[in-house]
């Protein structure tokens, strides 16, 4: 098992306002949102505490519900969990306006890119210990929720400050994940 904690994560305005254009469906923010946008991210980005926990389990060990499409040349699977701790949900629900109306949308678009920056980080270590041994990830994949119990006895969740209650991962920016080891094709050179 292994476990990485407040790991750097790159969060610009530039792309917390492109998500917030996608969500709006516009082509522009108006210039008071962009300043609010700058100054939210910016204020935020110190109460996001990214973590990440893992463990490989050999392809037979580990067998999950509604697991669908599993490589035939399977060698291992790894389980990933990840979250970004649970201070920008607190620090955001003391003043829900902080930034205007769209105080909301900001921090929620600062928190799924954060998170999915912490996935991508556990991603990109766990696909560098597949190359050691030999092998590559096929591909990674968000576990359901109804595996998350048998998941938590086997990975100590509560290492990066996660728990499991009735079907839910909390803190409320936290993600469960499953990669796929298969054989290399050829030797990796060192």
């Amino acid at each position: 098992m292994r476990k990485v904690k407040n790991f750097k994560i790159n969060i610009t305005v530039q792309e917390i306002s492109r998500v917030i254009k996608k969500l709006n469906n516009v082509e522009q923010l108006p210039e008071e949102m962009q300043r609010n946008i700058s100054k939210a991210v910016r204020y935020y980005l110190k109460f996001l505490t990214p973590c990440i926990i893992y463990d490989t389990f050999p392809k037979d060990s580990l067998i999950l519900e509604n697991e669908k499409d599993i490589p035939q040349k399977l060698i291992a699977k790894t389980v990933f969990f990840a979250a970004i701790g649970s201070s920008l949900e607190e620090e955001y629900l003391k003043d829900k306006n902080l930034y205007g109306d769209d105080t909301e949308k900001i921090v929620s678009s600062l928190a799924v890119e954060a998170l999915e920056q912490s996935k991508r980080f556990a991603i990109r270590l766990i696909s560098n210990e597949a190359e050691d041994e030999n092998c590559i990830l096929m591909r990674s994949i968000e576990i359901a929720p109804e595996n998350y119990e048998k998941l938590n006895s086997l990975i100590d969740i509560g290492k990066i400050g996660i728990s499991y209650n009735d079907g839910r991962l909390n803190p409320k920016y936290s993600l469960c994940g499953l990669s796929y080891w298969i054989a290399s094709k050829k030797k990796v050179k060192k």
